[in-house]
């Protein structure tokens, strides 16, 4: 018997089918909201090849692990104006110094309040207020296990501990959408909580201004086996989107 030696395996992808999806996701996610930009999780397919092509058809990089940021930089990914946005909760003060002052991601998102202690640390030991990178923080959903659930907590230590400036806010929603109905009504409520966040923290604080929401999650892929054939018909008819 012969033993053959560990190979990598192989993943199959048809390119131009990726890029007439992506391309079809973006005109209709672009239907109502014109600036919309749209992030490719890199968690969910890890696969060099296939971010570069995501990349170059106009897709963000979504990295909310340190592991997901190495894969998107190991596979060499170029700044498109969209960029990579990061979330984490375990960088050290090394990890900052390199992401804000080296890697520059477009956006780094932070649900701890050490993290922004040591944010604000290493932007003083640079003697900067203020990143070319955006910093956002992360707001609990009620089910998700990322986020401040604290957010009075959060709300205080912006006005009065940082210097630097919170410009984005990101929301995870942990229910899965099987349908462009409830997808629709999910993100309805993960808006409304997201700007009052942002209400809250620009009422208390002159020198944060929110232009950025972020949601993770999304909509479930039909192509599975628990979905009939008639929740998938359901799935692509849009029923009930109406606006």
């Amino acid at each position: 018997m012969q033993f053959l030696p560990p190979q990598s395996p192989a993943h199959l992808f048809y390119k131009s089918r990726l890029i007439a999806d992506i391309k079809e996701v973006f005109t209709g996610a672009r239907l109502h909201l014109p600036d919309v930009q749209l992030y490719f999780s890199v968690k969910t397919c890890p696969l060099p090849a296939l971010l570069r092509e995501v990349q170059r058809a106009g897709m963000g990089l979504e990295a909310l692990s340190g592991l997901d940021f190495t894969i998107a930089r190991a596979a060499k990914i170029h700044d498109n104006n969209h960029g990579i946005i990061v979330g984490d909760n375990s960088f050290s003060k090394d990890d900052l110094q390199a992401m804000f002052f080296k890697h520059r991601p477009k956006i780094v998102y932070f649900d701890s309040l050490a993290q922004l202690d040591l944010v604000q640390t290493v932007l003083d030991e640079n003697s900067i207020n203020q990143p070319s990178t955006k910093i956002g923080i992360r707001i609990h959903d009620d089910q998700s296990h990322f986020g401040f659930r604290n957010l009075d907590e959060i709300y205080e230590a912006i006005a009065n501990r940082y210097e630097f400036e919170i410009t984005a806010l990101h929301i995870h929603s942990n229910q899965v959408c099987r349908t462009l109905d409830e997808a629709d009504q999910k993100f309805r409520s993960l808006t409304k909580r997201l700007i009052a966040a942002k209400n809250q923290i620009e009422k208390r604080s002159a020198n944060h201004h929110i232009d950025s929401f972020n949601f993770g999650g999304g909509i479930d892929s039909p192509y599975v086996y628990r979905f009939s054939p008639e929740e998938i018909a359901e799935y692509h008819s849009a029923n009930g989107i109406t606006d």
